[in-house]
């Protein structure tokens, strides 16, 4: 694999960890609340799609399930 990949597939395992315990029970769910359509947001949890842009959909789900976490315990992060 390449670097990139790997670190997309880093990315994907981190934001599928993340939305159980930010307990978001659907990608659907996740898509809505960072404004992605549910079909791309799948793709790229999947790692069906390896573009730039699917790379920021992790990003954006990773920062957003991030700041949900700690808005349900009151921590920073």
């Amino acid at each position: 694999m390449i670097p990139l990949m790997e670190n997309i597939t880093a990315l994907r395992k981190q934001v599928r960890h993340l939305m159980i315990d930010a307990d978001v029970d659907t990608v659907k769910r996740l898509a809505s609340e960072i404004g992605v359509n549910p079909r791309s947001m799948t793709m790229a949890l999947t790692g069906y799609r390896h573009s730039a842009a699917y790379r920021q959909y992790l990003v954006a789900a990773r920062a957003h399930l991030k700041k949900s976490i700690s808005r349900q315990t009151g921590t920073t992060q």
